[in-house]
């Protein structure tokens, strides 16, 4: 890429936006890993078992209830003012949002009169009522603050969205370590400070939002109903796609125990991680998407995603493989070892997931932004379906292979979609070069061991970089290749 081309890209208004989202993404990894090893090592795997419980359920929760007001409520609104009609886009959001506060404020006396029921009837045991209870205040604080973020994200607040999350991070790990310091950290005082990060996050949300005026006002151009709609699609896709990734965790704690939840959790989250490590190294890609103007450049230009994303996706996946026990036993302990063998059964779903992402971002260039829902509804069927019938067949195992092979499907449609409407030129020669190249610096890191686990994470992690970059100037470079450059 050019130096010229770079410099637009970076100073576009997307490009600035995905800046400031990037530069949350890279302070919340490292974030993410001291949160994940404060509860790792101060809970043991029980406790954390029932806390994924808690927190998966209360996402999916948030999730069905943003599911149905974004899908139902928005459409009958808009139909209501006029579908055509893009002055009367601001009331359409004042309708919807209305809505959405009441569904949120309705679902948690509606849901903590059902824990009771929930527990003994479904779970069979009477201890799940308080969790059942915690859960539905927190998918409840959870509503809230994306009542107000949705406000500050469609007014295109990027800065503010990216600086209140890394706070909220933040301020959850200092209220843990504050039980820690007092030696009383137990599940329920974690999810409290889950809750209370929320509610300030929603409470900085709402100061720098004209909520107040949206719930006042009749009518106003600034917000119009395209980008109504546009939004409304892509936070059923976000929806689907949540519920779909957070599912095995409730299935696990029914079918198998709280325990292998908690287990199948902590590699779970590792994956989370790599996943945001791998789409905060691509996110200069992402932006050209908004900039095709022709077919020509938007099939050279996702030949290029497809091969950058592949030269982050396999190195990262294979150096996790490498390394899987010593990052288990780093951030959450002995106790947790037994996740690293789920964590290497989740690796064909990291490849797929991050192959999968230019797919989506590449259709909704060209507008077919209800076909992009069918990818994460493909997630959320298999997971739910195969994860069910694999735990039969291999317990905690079965969960982690079902989360890879909705992946792995989610990968293939989202693909197929793709040559359907625009038939790129792939080329599968580059993509099968960072394979091998990965492979090789698998064989060799995998060989790497030292005394002092984190020495030999360090050493394994530099060495591995060092091979990889050099196996990949050899292959590109020798014998030479015309050098690519991005479409103009």
């Amino acid at each position: 890429m050019r130096i010229d081309e770079i410099i637009s890209i970076k100073n576009s208004n997307i490009a600035k936006a995905s800046i400031f989202i990037l530069s949350s993404k890279i302070i919340t990894i490292p974030i993410g890993m001291l949160l994940l090893s404060i509860l790792g090592r101060n809970l043991s795997t029980t406790e954390f078992g029932l806390l994924s419980f808690v927190l998966s359920s209360a996402v999916i929760i948030s999730s069905v209830l943003e599911l149905n007001i974004n899908t139902a409520i928005t459409v009958i609104s808009s139909s209501h003012f006029g579908k055509k009609m893009n002055k009367n886009g601001f009331a359409v959001l004042k309708l919807g949002l209305l809505a959405k506060l009441a569904v949120t404020m309705i679902s948690l006396p509606v849901g903590v009169s059902l824990s009771g029921l929930l527990a003994n009837n479904v779970f069979h045991n009477a201890s799940f009522e308080l969790p059942l209870v915690y859960t539905m205040i927190l998918a409840t604080a959870i509503n809230l603050n994306n009542y107000l973020s949705t406000i500050v994200r469609t007014l295109h607040k990027f800065r503010s969205i990216s600086l209140i999350r890394v706070t909220e991070d933040i301020i959850r790990i200092l209220l843990i370590s504050l039980f820690i310091i007092k030696a009383d950290l137990t599940v329920s005082n974690t999810i409290i400070s889950y809750i209370i990060a929320l509610l300030l996050s929603g409470v900085a949300y709402a100061s720098i939002s004209p909520v107040i005026n949206i719930l006042t006002a009749r009518i106003s151009k600034r917000i119009t109903l395209e980008v109504i709609n546009f939004n409304k699609w892509l936070m059923f896709g976000l929806a689907i796609s949540t519920i779909g990734h957070n599912i095995a965790a409730p299935i696990i704690t029914y079918f198998i125990s709280v325990e292998s939840a908690g287990l199948f959790y902590a590699a779970f989250k590792i994956l989370s991680l790599m996943f945001l490590l791998s789409n905060s190294l691509s996110f200069i890609l992402l932006p050209t998407f908004s900039r095709l103007e022709n077919e020509e450049r938007l099939k050279n230009t996702l030949k290029l995603l497809i091969e950058r994303m592949s030269l982050i996706a396999f190195p990262i996946a294979f150096g996790v493989i490498a390394i899987s026990k010593n990052i288990i036993l780093i951030i959450f302990g002995k106790n947790y070892l037994a996740a690293s063998s789920v964590l290497n059964l989740l690796i064909p779903g990291l490849i797929a997931g991050l192959l999968t992402t230019g797919a989506g971002q590449a259709l909704l260039s060209i507008k077919r932004v209800r076909e992009v829902q069918i990818i994460p509804l493909v997630n959320l069927i298999s997971n739910t379906i195969i994860s069910i019938a694999l735990i039969s067949l291999f317990g905690l195992n079965g969960a982690a292979i079902a989360l890879s092979i909705g992946y792995v499907l989610e990968f293939l449609v989202a693909w197929g979609l793709v040559f359907v409407y625009i038939r790129p030129n792939i080329d599968i020669l580059n993509i099968s070069k960072y394979f091998i190249v990965s492979l090789l610096m698998y064989t060799f890191v995998s060989k790497i061991v030292i005394s002092n686990i984190v020495l030999d994470m360090i050493i394994s992690i530099l060495a591995g970089i060092i091979i990889y970059s050099i196996g990949v100037f050899v292959l590109f470079n020798y014998p030479s290749k015309k050098n690519e450059s991005w479409p103009t």
